[in-house]
């Protein structure tokens, strides 16, 4: 589950993340570029409506994917867990306005109530849908953030998939800053990524599908 759960992330905040560029792609992009294979973009199709809407009726506009919840349209369990995922990375996206939105908008716009939006703002019962890869521990997608450290070369956040460098040291983070610093390179180091494009962190888990890529993306 970690691989759709993660690349769902990155589809419903704005596309597949080609970690070596930091580039966001479409679905059907990242499928020629051997990203993720048809039956993968097939099972995200819908995480990548959350972010470019969900086809009105009678040429009405496209709905957010909370406004696709009430329709029936989306599934309570993806539902929540997309807008959730956008909350953590900025806001919900409103494909009205072809961006994020507060909750605080996205409630006077009738999109979500004021149940709905404390139940976003409640970060810390956010469900354990992840696995963390160095520890093996159930871990939720704020809790993955968290962990993250920003890679220099890309400015993606990355979260740490073994405990140990390819050269048997522990810490594999080369930390080129202070003490304390959120910040390191890459190099002698297993790791994900997940994408810090939106005004907190994608923290969109950019995970790549590809064997030889980084064993774990796009956060």
């Amino acid at each position: 589950a970690l691989p759709i759960y993660l690349l769902e992330a990155q589809a419903c905040t704005g596309g597949i993340i080609n970690i070596s560029t930091g580039q966001k792609l479409p679905l059907q992009d990242a499928v020629s570029l051997g990203m993720i294979d048809q039956e993968m973009a097939t099972r995200l199709k819908q995480a990548q409506k959350a972010y470019v809407g969900f086809e009105g009726v009678r040429g009405k506009n496209r709905l957010s994917a909370a406004e696709a919840m009430k329709m029936n349209w989306l599934p309570y369990e993806a539902g929540q867990r997309f807008l959730e995922f956008q909350y953590l990375t900025g806001g919900l996206f409103d494909p009205e306005v072809q961006g994020r939105i507060s909750t605080e908008e996205a409630i006077r716009k009738g999109m979500i109530d004021g149940r709905a939006a404390q139940k976003l703002r409640d970060v810390n019962n956010y469900p354990k849908v992840l696995t963390c890869p160095k520890t093996k521990l159930k871990i939720s997608y704020k809790e993955a953030i968290d962990r993250s450290m920003v890679e220099e070369k890309t400015g993606l956040r990355m979260i740490e998939a073994c405990s140990m460098s390819s050269k048997g040291i522990s810490s594999p983070y080369n930390v080129s800053s202070a003490p304390g610093s959120r910040s390191g390179s890459r190099s002698g180091s297993r790791r994900g990524s997940f994408d810090a494009t939106s005004s907190s962190s994608s923290n969109t888990y950019n995970y790549s599908y590809q064997s030889t890529s980084s064993s774990y993306g796009g956060l």
